[in-house]
């Protein structure tokens, strides 16, 4: 048995697995669904001691992956979504050379490599150089190096990316003959996959645990009372009052009928009800012809659509970055600007009034930008799940606009500038910014963003 515990992958602010707990049984095929990015591969990679976690523990048969790292890879063998080969040796060669590596006896060596090439279907090709192998064979030898030492639990990582359908069907027939003697983790993030060959899921998103169970247990508590399709050849309205006299039927729509004479409907259940045969029953007894009747309940597709709708993470997080770079900009900026002007209002020899009322406009201005940031911050973080971060952004652009353009009103009046010289104080003041933020990128600050 597997278990991972409260398993924490941190880089830097991103936050790759957030508190993951879950369980595997003896035999299983295990199978984790998320979309690309949602921690399956880091997870994994942790699950098998090549990256450390964070946080969390990793237990196979109570074995602890960081007390006893070496027992616990000794029973786990790894295919990662790029296998790890060398391309300038045979297929014999390598897997020699691996079952070296796992402290296969030398005397064993021999036969436990003859025996994984028979397992997979490559004894054909044991003499032939790695990269003239096609990308199914090349997927059967890293398959075979996972097997090597023939360990208890075997952990596949998109072992069916970039195959063609030949290729994939033989991986999941491969698949389904290791599970007799193997529990099997299989990642990948294509649903027939998954549901061909897995008899308990993990759905995750975000590099949380959103959904856990077997295919058709998710598929009948998530779809909650299955709404009833049907189709008969008659009239529409008298169809209809014929259904909605029916105890039980919580709703009732017309749908489109492609077939002429027919009309369709889409009809919702009460929660504890099954219609089917009172619909079949009524339209029998009325002699309408039922053409068609079936329960519309949600498929593994349609569970993880809803499971992992709203993917703004990515674009969540950068937007943040944004935030924060531009306001360290902004105050940097501002800090300079204001030891800067008295210095320069004095070589105009203006009044004490008139540089006083410069630095309060300029204390305001900085005091604004010292205040609101924090603020948009608190907001991006508390609204993130709501995906408002942009409402964030936009609304600190605003307030940075319209500070900026009131200051450079109130410039313009205390040196008396006109409407052209307060045009161009504020053009002068945004291009000293937007020369800013281009350093900054050149210098790859941003490395996601390319609008600037």
């Amino acid at each position: 048995m597997i278990e991972v515990r409260s398993l924490v992958k941190r880089y830097g602010r991103h936050l790759a697995v957030d508190h993951l707990d879950f369980t595997v049984e003896d035999g299983q095929i295990f199978g984790f669904l998320g979309p690309n990015g949602a921690g399956k591969s880091t997870t994994m990679n942790i699950m098998t001691g090549y990256i450390g976690a964070t946080e969390g523990d990793v237990l196979v048969d109570g074995h602890s992956i960081y007390q006893e790292p070496e027992r616990v890879k000794g029973a786990i063998g790894y295919l990662p979504e790029q296998p790890p080969l060398y391309l300038d040796m045979t297929v014999e060669e390598y897997l020699s050379f691996a079952a070296g590596l796992k402290r296969v006896p030398r005397g064993e060596r021999g036969a436990q490599v003859d025996r994984v090439m028979e397992m997979t279907g490559i004894f054909g090709v044991r003499g032939r150089l790695i990269r003239n192998l096609s990308k199914g064979y090349k997927q059967r030898v890293g398959l075979s190096q996972a097997l090597l030492g023939f360990p208890k639990v075997l952990i596949l990582d998109e072992p069916t990316v970039g195959l063609d359908p030949k290729q994939i069907l033989e991986i999941r027939t491969l698949v389904r003959e290791l599970a007799q003697n193997h529990t099997v983790i299989l990642s990948s993030h294509i649903l027939s996959e998954i549901q061909e060959m897995c008899d308990h899921l993990l759905i995750i998103h975000h590099g949380k645990k959103v959904a856990a169970g077997a295919p058709a247990q998710l598929e009948q508590e998530l779809s909650g009372v299955p709404a009833l399709e049907l189709t008969v050849r008659g009239e529409a309205e008298g169809t209809r009052s014929l259904l909605t006299g029916l105890q039980g039927v919580a709703g009732l729509e017309s749908v489109p009928c492609s077939e002429e004479g027919c009309v369709s409907f889409r009809l919702e259940q009460a929660p504890g009800t099954d219609l089917r045969e009172a619909v079949s029953s009524a339209c029998a007894g009325a002699g309408v012809p039922l053409l068609e009747l079936r329960r519309d309940v949600m498929t593994l597709e349609d569970i993880f659509l809803r499971l992992t709708a709203g993917d703004a993470e990515g674009a969540d997080y950068y937007m943040k970055k944004l935030l924060r770079l531009t306001y360290i900009g902004a105050v940097s900026w501002n800090t300079l600007f204001f030891i800067l002007t008295p210095a320069l209002l004095m070589l105009y020899d203006l009044s004490a009034e008139t540089v006083s009322l410069v630095i309060l406009l300029c204390a305001i201005h900085n005091l604004f930008n010292a205040l609101f940031c924090p603020v948009a911050f608190s907001l991006s973080n508390g609204l993130r799940a709501a995906g408002d971060v942009t409402f964030t952004m936009v609304s600190s652009i605003f307030s940075t606009v319209v500070c900026r353009v009131i200051l450079s009103v109130l410039f313009g009046i205390v040196f008396q500038l006109g409407v052209v010289g307060i045009a161009l104080a504020m053009v002068s003041d945004w291009g000293i910014k937007a020369a800013m933020i281009g350093v900054r990128y050149r210098h790859g600050k941003w490395k996601q963003f390319k609008v600037i």
